[in-house]
């Protein structure tokens, strides 16, 4: 018996390609700025290369957690 699909929550679709996620970037670091966050590490399950894309390129919501506001759109002085 050989498997072909299989139940995995990390896997999504990005125009037409499956990926799988990797990473999920939510605060700045040196090569994200806060305008651009969210953004989603990905590795194409065909080749094994890494992509960086947008959440809305994806068929399938990132897991953000509960009550994220990107750092772009907090409030300074806002306890979030």
């Amino acid at each position: 018996m050989h498997i072909t699909k299989h139940l995995d929550s990390a896997r999504r679709d990005l125009d037409g390609i499956e990926v799988e996620l990797v990473r999920v970037v939510l605060e700045p670091e040196p090569e994200f700025d806060a305008e651009v966050l969210p953004m989603a590490w990905v590795r194409r399950t065909d080749t094994d290369a890494e992509l960086l894309c947008f959440p809305e390129e994806l068929s399938e919501p990132l897991p953000l957690p509960v009550g994220y506001v990107p750092p772009a759109l907090r409030v300074i002085g806002s306890p979030l």
